[in-house]
């Protein structure tokens, strides 16, 4: 296996931040590189990833495309949330509304 072609981002970026971690590593993507990304935001991670794996509490609960994932209902789960979608002209949008009891 070539590891200079593989890049690894984790952590937390800040506000504005994600957007610049997530552009660039479509740019080295696009290059063909293989970037593995720990993303705390949901709407960056399922608007531009090919794979997702959802982890709770450190052991999988979702693999797959944001597709696959998002129709697990895994997410609403883990977040404690409802996790919605609307579709836009060119992708979905995620956004998430808490559970009503």
């Amino acid at each position: 296996m070539d590891y200079k072609r593989i890049v690894l981002f984790a952590g937390h970026y800040g506000s504005g931040k994600t957007n610049i971690a997530v552009n660039y590593a479509l740019h080295l993507a696009r290059e063909g590189k293989t970037v593995v990304a720990v993303l705390h935001d949901l709407q960056s991670a399922m608007q531009t990833a090919d794979h997702i794996l959802l982890l709770d509490k450190g052991c999988v609960a979702a693999q797959g495309t944001p597709e696959t994932v998002f129709a697990s209902g895994q997410l609403d789960r883990v977040f404690g949330v409802e996790v919605c979608r609307t579709s836009t002209e060119d992708r979905w949008q995620y956004y998430c509304k808490p559970f009503c009891n």
